[in-house]
């Protein structure tokens, strides 16, 4: 969807990755642990912990970090609730006056408390359902698991090894 509005396309993955994402269309690839010297207009961080205080960091004047999900939380560790707890007390913490006088935004977006009689979120649907339907974008589904397979699912993301989406089948 970014290539769509002509946007040039920075990802950070592990460097197995690299490869199949400028196959999709990205133009740079960089590994989590590098260092930016550039800045960046809009970020998106699906990551959480620490990495929205570098995503922060990357942000231009005036650029948005644009916050969706904390896969740092997810851990195949059977130290689960630790492991979250030492994440949560990564995530930055945010003063507004700080965030006013860097002249840089943050918003974020989880489905989960939104209604769906939201008429922002239907017409954004319409919107994504329409692009989708001409064509324009295709989505990247990894795997798909019987719902039997549930825990096989859920192992398979904790261990990182999808690209895409990964599919429960009911």
């Amino acid at each position: 969807m970014c290539r769509l509005k002509q946007a040039r396309i920075f990802c950070t993955s592990s460097a197995s990755k690299h490869t199949r994402l400028k196959q999709l269309g990205a133009d740079f690839c960089f590994a989590y642990s590098e260092k930016f010297q550039q800045t960046f207009d809009v970020v998106f961080d699906s990551i959480g912990g620490d990495s929205f205080r570098k995503s922060y960091a990357l942000l231009a004047p005036f650029g948005r970090l644009c916050i969706y999900g904390a896969s740092s939380f997810i851990s195949s560790s059977k130290q689960n609730l630790i492991a979250a707890l030492v994440n949560l007390l990564r995530f930055p913490i945010f003063f507004p006056l700080s965030v006013i006088n860097s002249s840089r935004s943050i918003c974020g977006f989880g489905v989960l408390g939104i209604s769906t009689e939201n008429s922002k979120l239907q017409g954004a649907l319409r919107d994504v359902t329409r692009i989708w339907a001409e064509g324009n974008v295709h989505p990247i589904i990894d795997k798909s698991f019987p719902l039997a397979k549930i825990a096989e699912a859920q192992t398979y993301l904790e261990e990182r090894r999808n690209f895409g989406k990964v599919i429960l089948i009911v």
